[in-house]
């Protein structure tokens, strides 16, 4: 199972394609399978109900806010709508649809994942800003983008992490 998590998230395997291999394996109806695939992704949610004002606070101080998701196309298919987030957020950059991962790099250091978009707007080394739960070694990857990084520690969460930017402004 495990083996087919990153191609889904590279963009290299579908939904259909996952429920697919499921279902030949487990003997299940494909038609169940992703219809409550599609049903659990419409049915997340912020991980509390501040983050939208957070964002648009941030956002009214002249702030891009953008997703940077290692996800599956279910993200920009399901959950995106869902929960307008092509509203709220100035960009969502999900790796299905990049087909690369956050930390990924080109044969010259440089990003795969976030390049593209940070030389479209304009953005230069040190003029971004990373929130992200992964650990230091991941850290230290996105630094060498020349993005900022800071960790969301393990039970502290993203609410306080907004709230001390915001407090910074």
């Amino acid at each position: 199972m495990s083996t087919i998590l990153e191609p889904w998230m590279r963009g290299e395997l579908t939904s259909e394609d996952i429920v697919h291999i499921l279902c030949q394996e487990q003997k299940l109806d494909p038609g169940i399978v992703l219809h409550e695939l599609m049903v659990s992704c419409q049915r997340m949610q912020f991980v509390s109900q501040e983050v939208p004002h957070y964002v648009s606070n941030l956002r009214a101080k002249g702030i891009q806010v953008v997703i940077a998701t290692d996800n599956m196309d279910t993200f920009q298919r399901w959950t995106v709508p869902n929960l307008q987030l092509d509203t709220l957020f100035d960009a969502i950059l999900c790796s299905s649809d990049l087909r690369s991962l956050k930390a990924d790099r080109n044969h010259d250091g440089s990003s795969l994942f976030f390049a593209e978009y940070l030389r479209k707007h304009h953005v230069e080394h040190g003029e971004s800003l990373l929130l992200d739960d992964g650990d230091e070694e991941f850290g230290q990857v996105i630094r060498r983008f020349g993005i900022h990084y800071q960790q969301i520690a393990p039970g502290v969460g993203l609410v306080p992490a907004l709230q001390t930017l915001l407090d910074a402004l």
